[in-house]
């Protein structure tokens, strides 16, 4: 085949791709998927023109073979859009566990709107709370509360997002929560 027949087979399945394309765009979430999905083609057809270059033959179906390079190329942005949000969050992570956080300005009323949230929750929430937040392992709770380990998961699950629902209604978000440290504001010392 001639490049000439390469270029006017391009043009004929061109808007195949783009379409295949803004599919997979909008499959792993991409912002912008039209302008994502035309830079992936024109990519993916400058793989096919570099392999043609090194091997000098062409693929016998070039659109199945176009349609495979775009594949793997989201697949592989999308891996690496996760490992950059798992590197980001093993980061806050660390910094959190290492306690060199930076701490943010609190807002006026802060503390008084966390605690008001807090206050909310039902007596055996809190318990639960503060439990885990000194450090109580699922398992040391179960014993110290003679129930099971999973009673306790659960029971701390509900507890979480009652508070999470009392805080947002406190219009607290929980990054700030959880930047601030819940030990600090509700001076749990137990």
């Amino acid at each position: 085949m001639e490049k000439s027949q390469i270029h006017k087979e391009l043009l004929e399945i061109y808007p195949n791709l783009i379409a295949f394309s803004i599919s997979q765009a909008i499959k792993h979430q991409f912002d912008n998927p039209k302008e994502i999905a035309q830079d992936c083609v024109m990519e993916s057809i400058a793989a096919f023109f570099e392999y043609y270059r090194r091997n000098k033959k062409i693929p016998d179906n070039l659109k199945a073979y176009l349609i495979t390079i775009i594949k793997n190329k989201y697949l592989e942005w999308k891996r690496q859009k996760n490992k950059k949000m798992n590197e980001t969050f093993s980061e806050e992570y660390r910094i959190l566990i290492d306690g060199n956080q930076i701490e943010p300005e609190p807002e006026p009323g802060l503390r008084q709107r966390i605690e008001q949230a807090f206050s909310k929750l039902s007596g055996p929430c809190k318990k639960l709370l503060k439990l885990q937040d000194n450090g109580y392992t699922y398992t040391e709770i179960a014993e110290r509360l003679n129930t099971t380990k999973n009673g306790v998961a659960g029971q701390l699950s509900r507890c979480r997002t009652s508070l999470v629902s009392k805080l947002s209604k406190e219009k607290i978000d929980r990054t700030t929560l959880i930047l601030l440290g819940i030990k600090k504001y509700f001076g749990i010392n137990e």
